[in-house]
């Protein structure tokens, strides 16, 4: 049988667990969605990069 003043100790700890298992889900979560924003936004990059290399090429076909 367990003490009173043990079973409380043993309920708190595992609320404890509960809450960070919790948050290191939620991290997951967050770091998935990061993930894919930061694959969108390098192709935005590479493609602004195209334009930018583009535009500079018929900019010094013009001065030329």
């Amino acid at each position: 049988m367990m003490c009173a003043h043990f079973k409380r100790h043993l309920m708190a700890e595992r609320n404890l667990v509960r809450e960070v298992i919790a948050i290191n889900r939620a991290n997951q979560a967050t770091f998935k969605w990061l993930k894919k924003e930061n694959i969108g936004i390098e192709a935005e990059l590479k493609s602004l990069d195209m334009t930018y290399s583009m535009l500079k090429e018929q900019i010094q076909g013009v001065i030329l």
